[in-house]
């Protein structure tokens, strides 16, 4: 996959572009690296990469600690940390679903 895309770009944004062409499997989340992993709140700029910059990408099994700690918290300051979650039982204060999401499973009083 070759992307030309502007270093102004956010990592978090250049992580959408790349999961929107590649389409992970459920379960699955991406890593992005340069000679770093790619951090997703400073541009490829503020990161180093002001002309060219190859960047390789991993498919990881999603980290079930940080996608429980995050849906649990409803603190979702990590952006992608329920990526690859395809279920979710008994939690009412999620507020960011994944997208992959096929189930939500929510307790009796929920939302009262």
């Amino acid at each position: 996959l070759t992307l030309n895309i502007p270093c102004t770009l956010l990592g978090w944004e250049v992580h959408q572009m790349v999961v929107e062409k590649l389409q992970p499997a459920p379960g699955t989340r991406l890593v992005l690296h340069g000679t770093s992993e790619l951090k997703m709140k400073q541009s490829l700029k503020e990161q180093g990469m002001e002309k060219e910059a190859t960047l390789s990408c991993t498919f990881c099994r999603t980290n079930l600690y940080v996608a429980w700690s995050c849906a649990k918290s409803g603190n979702n300051e990590d952006e992608f940390g329920l990526e690859g979650v395809t279920e979710l039982q008994g939690l009412s204060n999620v507020n960011k679903v994944p997208e992959g999401l096929k189930i939500l499973q929510c307790s009796d009083g929920f939302n009262q």
